[in-house]
């Protein structure tokens, strides 16, 4: 349902779906919340806030844990508050998500897991004239600080937010892990920057990126540095139907990578590609 009153709109929703496993309400999944949302035209200001609540009763087969057994009963919130203020060449956004609850199974021994997690993502834009615009990129994302099984702390951010073309863009572990996916990656554990600068010239467009990230927590003597990447990234809008794009990124690999004393290789990438529109 879609609610509009004024500067607000409102958003709730509600599912409710049955496990393979039972048609009972022992196998009944269900989330329901709602998003509210202000907009002032006038002040150039949103605010939002996203809650939703997911449950799994006990015989739920779907998610699954990493041993591919059901997770059963689990009860998860998320709050996720939204603000954004646009200035004549300036805008700012801040959003802070909140995730909080229990998930059952997770370590496949039939206990609940609590789940405990929370952080920032900000975005600043600014346009000094009609070629030069600046952006920066700043986030602060939980890990796991918890040395008992029995809570978890991690934030994931959804896998279609990336900052960079190499750095959490990649599931490094899938390199020597067949069984895995390369790019089953996420933002997480990090205290992030990222400064970008971006000159338009006619049909082109220049980005060049600086990208340095630290892991807020890291394992016995492991180094807390993700490493530093550099990013220039390149496009050409031919016409209105056809752009071709050219990005690149080095990597200087962080020593939290390192294993043993083997230390971690710098990496790099280079990409072409074509962009269709009709």
């Amino acid at each position: 349902m879609k609610i509009n009153l004024g500067n607000f709109k409102i958003e709730p929703f509600i599912s409710k779906r049955y496990s393979a496993n039972s048609l009972s309400s022992n196998g009944k999944m269900e989330e329901y919340g709602a998003t509210l949302e202000y907009q002032n035209l006038d002040s150039n200001i949103s605010l939002g806030i996203y809650y939703a609540k997911i449950q799994n009763n006990t015989e739920s087969n779907i998610p699954q844990n990493d041993a591919s057994q059901p997770l059963g009963k689990s009860d998860i919130k998320v709050t996720d508050f939204y603000i954004q203020k646009t200035f004549k060449d300036s805008k700012l956004s801040l959003e802070v998500p909140i995730i909080s609850g229990t998930i059952g199974n997770a370590n496949n021994d039939s206990t609940d897991v609590t789940y405990s997690t929370q952080g920032f993502v900000f975005e600043g834009y600014h346009k000094f004239s009609d070629k030069i615009e600046l952006n920066l990129y700043l986030g602060h994302l939980q890990g796991d600080n918890s040395a008992s099984e029995g809570e978890y702390n991690t934030l994931f951010l959804n896998p279609n937010y990336q900052i960079a073309n190499i750095m959490f863009r990649y599931n490094v572990e899938a390199l020597n892990d067949a069984s895995q996916n390369v790019f089953d990656s996420y933002m997480s554990n990090s205290l992030y920057g990222k400064l970008e600068g971006r000159y338009i010239d006619g049909k082109s467009i220049w980005d060049i990126g600086l990208i340095y990230a630290k892991a807020n927590e890291v394992s016995n003597d492991q180094s807390d540095d993700l490493g530093l990447e550099i990013d220039l990234n390149y496009k050409y809008q031919w016409n209105d139907e056809m752009a071709f794009h050219l990005n690149s990124g080095y990597y200087f690999s962080g020593e939290f990578f390192n294993v043993g004393n083997a230390e971690a290789k710098n990496s790099y990438i280079i990409g072409l590609g074509t962009i269709l529109s009709f």
